[in-house]
């Protein structure tokens, strides 16, 4: 499964994947009036009224068309790139790899290193997001 960004614009859609995706979310969670704790979201429909009473999570992760803004879209390509350039000054110690599932967060060395392939991605969508005149989500 995979999330398809469709453009206001007559470029074409971006696919980014189901894990990916979230994860990228966090980056710029400032954004939306929620918050990934472990597998607990934290969640408030009120705050934006593109998020819906009905749902007990945030509807950007619901492929139903959750509409970004052109502004946004060009905030989230920045902070995608401030990212990346974090992520690949990381080493291998990062990867968490010899720490139990179950640790503590405090156990863990921050920042945790991505998959390399997500960074390649990510950079290909602050670029399309950047030009994308804003999106929905499906």
């Amino acid at each position: 499964m995979a999330y398809d960004l469709v453009p206001n614009n007559e470029m074409d859609n971006f696919r980014i994947g189901n894990f990916a995706w979230p994860a990228l979310l966090e980056v710029f969670g400032y954004l939306f009036p929620f918050q990934n704790h472990g597998a607990k979201w934290i969640y408030n429909p009120g705050t934006d009224k593109r998020f819906k009473e009905e749902h007990d999570y945030p509807i950007i992760l619901s492929n139903s068309g959750f509409r970004v803004t052109s502004a946004e879209a060009k905030i989230m390509a920045r902070m995608t790139r401030n990212y990346v350039s974090v992520q690949r000054t990381l080493d291998d110690t990062h990867y968490n790899r010899d720490v139990p599932i179950t640790a503590a967060v405090w156990e863990m060395k921050w920042p945790q290193k991505v998959h390399i392939d997500w960074l390649e991605q990510f950079e290909q969508f602050a670029d399309w997001a950047e030009r994308s005149g804003g999106f929905k989500v499906y």
